[in-house]
């Protein structure tokens, strides 16, 4: 008796008594979209994994760091962006670059990387974000 999980590569882990799950869970071994069950006297229970975000969480000093720092990684983007599409800018960028192929290409990859980097970022704040205000609650239905 005791409660299974699925583990990343599919491998059933358990039985785990109740205050190793709770450790697993509180340490974010067990998270939402896991496949958990619960064995008790040869039934099988499923228990379901879910994310509840709560108030005293949102709120919160780590909650608010994340979103300030979500919040001016788009003001800078956006002031890059103003910032480029300035005619003044985009003139002297042009003469600046012209018959120079290297800086061309090399200004081009400058930019991809910085926006794949910008998208990789936002994305880990988000999760973050999304960690710091809620928690992981497990139902047995």
């Amino acid at each position: 008796d005791g409660y299974y999980y699925r583990n990343e590569a599919g491998v059933a882990q358990g039985p785990l008594k109740d205050e190793e799950f709770k450790v697993l869970q509180t340490r974010g071994k067990i998270l939402p979209g896991m496949r958990v069950w619960k064995q008790k006297g040869g039934n099988a229970f499923r228990v379901t994994v879910v994310r509840q975000f709560k108030i005293g969480k949102i709120f919160s000093f780590k909650s608010f760091t994340y979103f300030w720092e979500i919040f001016m990684s788009i003001m800078i983007l956006f002031c890059m962006a103003v910032v480029f599409s300035n005619p003044k800018v985009q003139k002297d960028l042009q003469k600046d670059l012209d018959h120079h192929w290297f800086q061309k290409i090399f200004l081009f990859v400058l930019v991809v990387a910085t926006m794949i980097l910008y998208v990789l970022s936002l994305k880990k704040s988000g999760e973050r974000l999304q960690a710091s205000s809620s928690d992981v609650v497990c139902d047995e239905v």
